[in-house]
């Protein structure tokens, strides 16, 4: 495979993101993430203290910083220009990761069509490729974590004080975007240590400096008291105290009483079946296929190490799987040796079988991006049962970025100048501002005075006597409604 085709893929998903960015509402968490943004930039530039008031404030906040600086160096005043652009900027970086990703997967399996296919898996998976826009917190750590791999497999590769001190900044970008992050640097040393026993403990130490200098400098959460900030970050988000409840199975439970199956179960109903079957195929045969054993470990260890640490410590989790996307990169290389390891069989109809199967599910999920967009997060495969029964079993659309697609049917189907709605979720008063027509609506307090109730289904409240107007599904689950009040 030429570099051309390489370079050609990667165009198509950065002008894709360009093209779309603009289409996605604004999700629960993106006025939280902003505000603990707007709070560091004001500690660091006005000396306010309001920082460590907050509730979010042992949220790495990194990225938050940068996405709030940017906003004030364009002096964008507008919600809806101030959204755009983190989206705009959230995708960009995460792009980053996607092309970090394929370094990644060129560097262990030495193969472009392997590593273009490792990169089609994680930026073509739907549930990705919405959050890739809309979610500061969690595909920004994955994108961060994949940078950070990739920077620690090269110093692990070559322990030179120029790749020390790249690992320990990356690494140290990774930590403070979120905590978790120092399952990189604790794997890293434990796999140094193996590597290289006692004659590289120099490169090693210089590792451990830049990591922890790096992390002070880019977390200021830490500059007035940074162990003592740090050990309490380390236990918050530990066990983090906010519990909201979670729909699974159809039983409605607090983050903090989730099955430990939890997570392997979301995985196996949202990822795209074939990288399923594939990852089996890669954890029988992870031993068989040729790989330096320092690349399979770090691998297994990237995925294992934080799905054990997750169950073991019953961590508190929300809807879905999206505070573990970090590990799918992991999930997926193991997925790519064991096609790697199918495709080496001498039966021709077997490797034609097998890649046809592949691709004919990447198209798949393709399409469904294309075809569902911008809701592409509300993405099962066949695992999760009929689709009539999806709804009534998982959360859905739990973010509420379909408010603004039920705004702007409002705003194109209702002529007066003034509407009245009654919302089900906060998503629904955030996204006024996204629609077409902003000026045009007025929350309501009271269902009993409102003209509409709009729903994203996160609470369960559903206008049985009421008629509904409008409804928006994907691929035949219902995720968002307005319904006709007066």
């Amino acid at each position: 495979m030429s570099k051309f085709i390489v370079i050609t893929f990667f165009i198509i998903v950065f002008i894709s993101g360009v093209l779309t960015y603009k289409d996605f509402g604004i999700s629960w968490d993106e006025p939280i993430q902003r505000k603990l943004g707007l709070a560091v930039y004001n500690y660091i530039f006005n000396g306010s203290d309001q920082m460590f008031k907050s509730a979010d404030r042992y949220y790495g906040s990194v990225f938050e910083f940068i996405l709030v600086a940017v906003e004030k160096v364009l002096n964008f005043t507008s919600e809806k220009e101030i959204y755009y652009t983190r989206h705009l900027i959230t995708f960009i970086f995460n792009f980053i990761g996607y092309i970090f990703f394929y370094k990644i997967s060129q560097f262990v399996f030495k193969n472009r069509f392997l590593s273009l296919l490792a990169v089609s898996f994680l930026a073509f998976s739907p549930l990705i490729f919405a959050h890739s826009f809309y979610n500061s917190k969690d595909s920004v750590f994955m994108s961060g974590v994949i940078i950070a791999s990739y920077f620690s497999l090269r110093f692990l590769n070559n322990s030179s004080t120029r790749n020390a001190f790249m690992a320990g900044f990356f690494c140290a970008l990774a930590i403070t975007i979120r905590i978790p992050g120092l399952f990189i640097p604790f794997i890293s040393v434990i796999l140094f240590v193996f590597k290289f026993r006692a004659s590289k403990n120099k490169s090693l130490i210089f590792y451990i400096v830049f990591l922890i200098i790096f992390t002070y400098i880019l977390w200021p959460l830490l500059w007035s008291s940074p162990l003592k900030e740090f050990v309490s970050a380390f236990y918050a988000m530990k066990k983090f105290p906010t519990a909201a409840s979670t729909i699974f199975f159809g039983n409605t439970i607090p983050g903090d009483e989730i099955p430990w199956y939890f997570i392997p179960i979301w995985m196996g109903i949202t990822i795209p079946f074939t990288q399923i079957l594939l990852f089996i195929c890669g954890v029988i045969t992870i031993f068989k296929y040729r790989m330096e054993d320092t690349y399979k470990s770090y691998i297994m260890l990237w995925l294992v190490i934080p799905l054990a640490s997750v169950i073991l410590m019953r961590s508190v989790l929300y809807d879905g799987w999206r505070q573990m996307f970090f590990v799918y990169p992991g999930f997926i290389l193991i997925s790519i040796g064991g096609l790697k390891y199918l495709l080496d069989s001498k039966l021709a109809f077997v490797r034609f079988f097998v890649i046809s199967a592949v691709l004919i599910n990447l198209m798949q999920a393709v399409y469904f991006i294309y075809k569902w967009h911008p809701n592409q997060s509300v993405y099962f495969n066949f695992l999760a049962g009929e689709k009539s029964e999806i709804s009534k079993k998982f959360s859905r659309d739990y973010w509420g970025l379909v408010y603004k697609q039920l705004y702007d049917y409002l705003s194109e189907n209702d002529e007066r100048e003034k509407v009245t709605v009654f919302v089900d979720t906060y998503p629904g008063e955030t996204n006024i501002a996204m629609s077409k027509s902003p000026q045009k609506f007025e929350l309501s307090q009271s269902l009993a005075n409102s003209d509409y109730f709009l729903t994203n289904f996160r609470t369960g409240v559903i206008l049985e006597n009421s008629k509904k107007v409008y409804s928006v599904v994907v691929d035949g689950v219902e995720i968002g409604a307005v319904y006709k009040v007066n």
